[in-house]
């Protein structure tokens, strides 16, 4: 009360919060004073109340969040963080036990929450200042702060369960794109069958003679495999497993130009005028190999 003896406060300026404090064995409590003035300014004594930490916690304990346990916290600020062992707290947790004399630091994180640490542990959450007083109050620059913590290792184990429904359907509409992508493939190599059929048909009508049918064609293919030289060959094989230029480029080491000038080689051996096409003839090859009925050409040295 040192601060209000002598001042022309009202007694609704003079009251005074105590941080949370204990008195013996007794239960933690948090005091508000108010001085007993006589007539002639004479300070009696003090009157107040005060709410102990079982009150505080039975009315402003935080239902859990997504069956995590949140922590609510009234505490005296300062600069580095906030006063554990004179702060109310209500939840599951105590920080006050765990670390009974410790400032719990506080630090900014760019997700937008808090973490709140000492040597003992860490939280996670927000918290806001408070004023617990008028600003005409002998007691104005005191500052208090409130917050709502949980445990750093819970919201991860939080964060995991939640992700991990995601997760699996990434995995499902991954495996579905790869389904339809291989029944897409088979489509357009049906219709490479198909077109070479017709222009078969269609030459024998005006000549009498067959071309080469789609099994000479792609023994053709394999001939002109056994031109490409080893550097070439490794630049294919990455291509018919479905690598672009700069996966390829990484994976070989070189630079992407040199990939870029393989490539132009590749299309010009094979007589193939596009990445399309040449993945085309690729798992056709890949099918026939399967059958028994194209072997592949050896590299060039």
């Amino acid at each position: 009360m040192d601060k209000t003896a002598g001042t022309d406060l009202p007694l609704s300026r003079q009251y005074y919060w105590s941080p949370k404090y204990r008195l013996g064995k007794g239960e933690s409590a948090m005091l508000c004073a108010v001085p007993l003035v006589a007539g002639d300014g004479t300070i009696m004594g003090v009157s107040g109340f005060e709410i102990d930490s079982m009150l505080f916690k039975s009315q402003y304990s935080p239902h859990r969040f997504r069956g995590v346990p949140l922590t609510c916290v009234l505490a005296p600020t300062k600069p580095e963080g906030l006063v554990m062992n004179a702060a109310m707290i209500a939840g599951t947790y105590s920080p006050d036990e765990a670390a009974p004399a410790a400032v719990m630091k506080c630090s900014t994180l760019k997700s937008g929450l808090t973490r709140y640490s000492w040597p003992g542990g860490s939280y996670l959450g927000v918290h806001a200042r408070i004023s617990i007083y008028p600003e005409d109050s002998a007691y104005r620059q005191e500052e208090w702060s409130v917050a709502v913590l949980i445990p750093e290792e819970e919201l991860s184990g939080l964060l995991i369960a939640e992700t991990r429904p995601v997760a699996q359907l990434l995995v499902l509409f991954t495996g579905a794109c790869v389904a339809l992508a291989v029944r897409r493939s088979r489509g357009h190599t049906k219709q490479v069958q198909e077109t070479t059929d017709r222009e078969s048909e269609e030459h024998l009508e005006k000549s009498g003679q067959l071309p080469p049918s789609g099994t000479a064609m792609l023994e053709q293919f394999a001939e002109k495999l056994g031109t490409l030289s080893r550097a070439e060959t490794a630049v294919f094989e990455l291509y018919a497993k479905g690598h672009g230029a700069k996966e390829i480029a990484d994976i070989l080491f070189l630079s992407i130009n040199t990939i870029k000038t393989h490539t132009k080689r590749i299309y010009a051996k094979l007589g193939v005028s596009s990445r399309r096409e040449l993945l085309l003839y690729a798992r056709m090859m890949e099918d026939s190999k399967k059958e028994g009925e194209i072997s592949m050409g050896q590299p060039s040295p």
